[in-house]
């Protein structure tokens, strides 16, 4: 009987342990990267798509959520997304133009006219294409809709002409595109990581950035650059971007919910972007920011004037641009 009651209750352990293992294999897990500084526009749309997919995978599919670019920089993120050790990627599409050339035009001076002009880009024929090009490079762009405001300028002095920027010492973005444009302007472009931002402003390693009016807000850029110039020269958009081949791995199921809540966190983040241009506007006012509106055709006309040549580098396809511009 006592050899019975042991075979049984090995039998027993043995039955818990497939459970558990059975149970572990129905829920998956994947990481999401981003570069928003918690609390930021960005964090609390991340955070909707991780609520969202939770509730409707019924707690099948979790979202681990990597904010402020714990994983890395943004360049560092999509790579680790293409080689499978990061799963989900969610932010500034700018930075495509390292995988699929013609994505720069995103990231070009008065390339667009407004963002409805810069959707409707991204939903053409042209658009679709270029998904298919940055799927041969091993990233599916699941959404492309959540819009930034107007990219601006933050300084430590006055700006209100284009001369004003000649020689300064200008953060921008790892992005060949912005480096040309920010030449143009006969800066200083100088490279630094984001999140040393602000201490790169302080410390005096650069006059002036440039970035979406809402993170002059999210990212308190205010409290060591009290000058706005609203130049408007660039309109960004975000969306997600995911493994392939994890996202192919997927139940039919679970990969609509992902799409589900990625266009959740795309409608959340969009909301919270108009609700705060006006409200930021008087938060920056009352801390004592001076916000400037410049004559945009001014710095349109000299930034423009480097498309010809960007062309001829091949910094996007042939003819690109003027596609860009017909698009109605």
């Amino acid at each position: 009987m006592k050899k019975y009651i042991i075979i049984a209750f090995v039998m027993l352990l043995l039955v818990m342990s497939f459970c558990t293992i059975a149970t572990a294999q129905e829920k998956i897990v994947l990481t999401l990267g981003h570069d928003g500084a918690i609390g930021s526009f960005q964090d609390l749309a991340v955070k909707k798509i991780v609520e969202v997919a939770k509730e409707l995978s019924n707690g099948k599919l979790e979202i681990q959520d990597f904010p402020a670019q714990q994983l890395g920089s943004n360049l560092s993120m999509l790579e680790s997304t293409i080689s499978g050790s990061q799963d989900i990627f969610w932010g500034d599409l700018a930075w495509l133009s390292n995988f699929v050339k013609d994505y720069a035009i995103l990231s070009m001076g008065f390339a667009f006219r407004d963002q409805e002009h810069m959707n409707k880009f991204m939903d053409s024929s042209i658009g679709q294409e270029l998904k298919g090009q940055l799927l041969d490079k091993g990233l599916l762009l699941v959404r492309e809709h959540a819009n930034q405001l107007p990219r601006v300028m933050v300084s430590k002095f006055l700006i209100t002409k284009p001369e004003d920027v000649k020689g300064i010492k200008m953060r921008v973005p790892g992005i060949p595109i912005f480096q040309k444009v920010w030449q143009a302007m006969e800066t200083k472009p100088t490279s630094v990581d984001w999140g040393e931002v602000y201490l790169a402003l302080s410390q005096g390693v650069v006059d002036a950035m440039e970035c979406g009016f809402e993170f002059v807000y999210a990212n308190k850029f205010y409290e060591v650059a009290k000058y706005v110039t609203l130049t408007n020269h660039v309109r960004g958009i975000r969306g997600m971007l995911v493994n392939p081949k994890k996202y192919d791995s997927l139940p039919v199921g679970l990969k609509a919910v992902i799409e589900k809540a990625a266009i959740e966190g795309e409608k959340l983040y969009n909301e919270k972007i108009l609700e705060s241009q006006n409200e930021h506007t008087k938060f920056l006012l009352g801390e004592g920011v001076t916000i400037t509106e410049v004559d945009s055709e001014l710095w349109k006309t000299k930034i423009l004037n480097i498309v010809p040549g960007l062309e001829a580098e091949g910094f996007w396809s042939k003819g690109l641009f003027e596609k860009t511009q017909g698009i109605q």
